[in-house]
């Protein structure tokens, strides 16, 4: 076991700043740390109807958190009993048969070992002995993961685990594609997840965007983080301005505690929109930002201009047929290049090719197809703001993940501040 995982504690940032968030020395279990902080959170809330940043997190807190989480994924054995380990000489454990009714005193009475190095590894054997192993393996199975909890090689952590820690079910398949059943499980921590992936395809199911607390744990492609709003009340619409903290316990970007102040109208809800074919003369695709601009202005995407590719009448692609009110943009080639140029019938063909269609200013023909300008087409440059709101938002979440990732639950928010 790598000592990303075996070295981590359950210890908390010490200013006033972020008193409640845990740190993370070094990248892998992110996934678990997120579980634990969300439920933390949530605990407290219910207790509490808020959850103060300044407020430490107390022994029994995190045992009775520690709990929550273990009896969860007790909800199927007929015995109510949990199987718990301690330490003996590491890597040896002991494994104990406790009462389900007992757990929370089994943590109070151990919490030490659970907060000190490897605890996090005592959580999760805790959580699979207790789930049974081999009903793990069909949970993962039946979410077509695997092959384990933890991803081979990297030790980073995937959603099969963090559905086992937040729902007691090792079934890290929690999207509802666009012709699938609306998944309907219960959440029992009343946490939430919001994913960058669902840019990808498979939105993010209801249940977990809409949790019965504002508490989510965020996945931005390779990390997970935790926002909430400390209040406490499930805003459904977060305006005027509403203050959120999004922690992030990991180095370089932390271990810090980020207030955000955030405007939104609306709310996603139901599933993502279809594809639908661009017309003639719509982007097809952005090619990338003008270097310069971007080494002028780094960071500042929105003051850049980029390089598109427009769509042609091309009968091999298909999409979902287009609504009336569907907004048209349509741009115009302009005059022949004289500059540097891209070959626009080379780009559309670059996995096949792996040729992205770049072509020098006395090159009058294009290098690898042999088309000239008129017969291939090329790429214009247009800056951001007069890119369509579609692809602006694309541009926004490439480089601003947190944005990308809050636009899946609220789609037209902005963050107004981040302090």
């Amino acid at each position: 076991i790598p000592d990303a995982w075996m070295k981590q504690t359950i210890e908390f940032k010490e200013d006033k700043s972020g008193m409640i968030g845990i740190i993370q020395p070094k990248n892998g279990p992110c996934g678990v740390l997120s579980c634990i902080q969300a439920v933390l959170i949530a605990n407290r809330m219910i207790a509490e109807k808020q959850c103060s940043i300044g407020k430490p997190f107390t022994d029994e807190e995190i045992s009775v958190a520690l709990a929550k989480i273990i009896k969860g994924c007790a909800q199927d054995r007929e015995d109510r009993m949990c199987d718990l380990f301690l330490w003996k000489e590491k890597p040896d454990v002991a494994q104990e048969h406790v009462k389900i009714d007992h757990v929370e005193d089994f943590m109070r009475k151990h919490i030490s070992q659970y907060k000190g190095e490897g605890g996090i590894i005592l959580l999760i054997y805790a959580a699979v002995a207790t789930r049974r192993p081999d009903v793990v393996r069909q949970d993962i199975t039946a979410g077509l993961g695997g092959p384990s909890l933890i991803e081979p090689g990297t030790w980073f952590c995937n959603t099969d685990i963090i559905s086992l820690l937040l729902r007691g079910v090792a079934n890290g398949d929690i999207g509802e594609p666009e012709d699938g059943p609306v998944k309907d499980f219960d959440v029992h921590t009343g946490v939430g997840l919001l994913s960058i992936e669902e840019y990808n395809g498979i939105p993010i199911a209801e249940v977990l965007k809409s949790p019965k607390l504002p508490v989510w744990i965020l996945h931005n492609g390779s990390h997970f983080t935790t926002l909430f709003d400390e209040r406490g009340q499930n805003q459904d619409l977060l305006t005027p301005p509403t203050t959120l903290f999004h922690w992030n316990g990991l180095p370089p970007e932390g271990p810090r505690m980020m207030k955000l102040k955030v405007k939104a109208k609306t709310v996603s809800k139901g599933k993502k929109n279809a594809y639908f074919k661009p017309l003639p003369g719509e982007i097809e695709d952005v090619v990338g930002p003008k270097s310069e601009d971007k080494k002028r202005r780094p960071k500042q995407w929105k003051s850049w201009s980029y390089e598109v590719i427009l769509a042609i009448d091309d009968p091999t692609v298909q999409g979902a047929e287009r609504p009336p009110d569907l907004p048209v943009h349509i741009f115009d080639l302009g005059e022949e290049p004289t500059a540097d140029w891209r070959c626009a019938s080379c780009y559309r063909e670059r996995y096949a090719t792996f040729f992205f269609g770049a072509n020098e200013s006395t090159d009058e023909v294009c290098t690898k197809c042999k088309k000239t300008k008129v017969e291939a087409g090329w790429s214009i440059w247009l800056p951001y703001e007069s890119l369509p709101i579609e692809w602006q938002r694309k541009k926004d979440r490439q480089y601003d993940k947190l944005l990308g990732i809050l636009r899946t639950k609220w789609p037209d928010c902005e963050i107004l501040s981040r302090e």
